[in-house]
């Protein structure tokens, strides 16, 4: 099974059951962090661990800091 055709099928079973999907308006609280993560890694062989864990912790705190919905 290719990942893509296990992603479209997930998605259509979510809108067969109508599962609520969550609201995506801090959508960066989440990318900007792992994107550094990533860039840590590879750009700058970084610890993997400790970027996942720095950016886990960043996104956690952006969180608690913002109001629900973004």
């Amino acid at each position: 099974v290719q990942p893509r055709a296990t992603l479209v099928a997930q998605a259509q079973q979510v809108l067969v059951d109508n599962t609520a999907m969550p609201l995506a308006t801090n959508l960066e609280e989440y990318t900007v962090p792992l994107e550094r993560a990533v860039n840590s890694v590879v750009g700058q062989a970084g610890d993997p661990s400790e970027a996942l864990r720095r950016a886990t912790e960043i996104i956690y705190n952006e969180l608690t800091q913002s109001p629900p919905g973004g």
